[in-house]
């Protein structure tokens, strides 16, 4: 199955505690392998762990804070957690299970209780148990983003409310590319253009999207924040930018979203310019 999602550009994860946890009592991951796979097979799955391994802790999605539930058990910090962020958030991926398991059904249904409440809804995550059943549902799907060229293309197309300047991914020139960092972009602004629908006439947020900023901008697991005072003013210069529309203006966009080291600055809205300004994607620019 690993070898199924490759072949469509999707890579398989797992948390790298893997080698760690026990498969039988008393037998853990690696000693298990060596012991009941052949050569060949043992070196594949050890050529896939690797030293690194393709651990998806090291672009972490989920937030640890948030509450999910699988059959009474907590699943938050389990690759089951952060599937079940990539299903509610990119309508998109699931899970690989073992057979026989105690994931033996699909979907698994996750109770995800929101931050701050005692509300809950329920997101359903496709299990997969078999390669051919995954080869279908993969062959409907868009093949993901392979550069920074085809993420420029694709957040122009599908987030048409925002204002982007004509070279803010230019600052991603040079930079690696790595599909978990543009997927996580590309999820950024979205919803920075999912807010823009929340702008009433008088160019200010409605009651509904003071709210949804409240959900996605406040708080310690914020994907969005402001620089600090002292990065303000330290930074004044480096947090300053070329207006898009106004030649010889500039923006100052201390706002931002985070992607590992990545920031993407904007500008909210107001009552004079009711334009969400995207001007910079790139290596974050107040490193001390």
């Amino acid at each position: 199955m690993r070898r199924v999602a490759e072949k469509y550009g999707y890579p398989v994860y797992c948390k790298g505690e893997i080698v760690h946890k026990a498969v039988t009592t008393g037998r853990p991951f690696a000693s298990a392998v060596n012991q009941a796979l052949d050569v060949n097979q043992r070196q594949a799955v050890m050529v896939w762990i690797g030293n690194k391994g393709p651990f998806w802790e090291e672009e972490l999605q989920h937030d640890y804070d948030t509450l999910m539930e699988y059959k009474g058990s907590v699943v938050t910090e389990s690759s089951v957690g952060e599937a079940a962020y990539f299903v509610e958030h990119e309508r998109s991926g699931g899970l690989v299970s073992f057979v026989p398991s105690g994931w033996d059904e699909t979907p698994i249904r996750i109770k995800k209780v929101l931050e701050n409440t005692s509300k809950s809804h329920v997101v359903l995550i496709p299990n997969y148990r078999d390669g051919a059943v995954l080869e279908l549902d993969l062959q409907r799907l868009e093949p993901p983003i392979s550069s920074w060229n085809q993420l420029e293309a694709k957040s122009r197309s599908e987030c048409s409310s925002l204002t982007f300047s004509s070279e803010c991914f230019e600052h991603l020139n040079g930079v690696p590319f790595q599909r978990g960092t543009a997927n996580g972009i590309l999820r950024r602004l979205r919803t920075l253009n999912d807010l823009m629908s929340f702008l009433g006439p008088a160019g200010t947020l409605t009651y509904e999207g003071t709210q949804f900023r409240e959900q996605h901008f406040v708080g310690k697991s914020a994907r969005f924040s402001d620089s600090s005072d002292t990065e303000k003013a330290k930074f004044k210069g480096d947090l300053t930018f070329p207006h898009p529309n106004i030649e010889g203006e500039t923006l100052f966009c201390s706002w931002h979203g985070k992607i590992q080291k990545i920031r993407i600055h904007f500008s909210f809205p107001n009552t004079h310019d009711p334009h969400l300004y995207v001007v910079y994607i790139g290596v974050k620019r107040t490193l001390r």
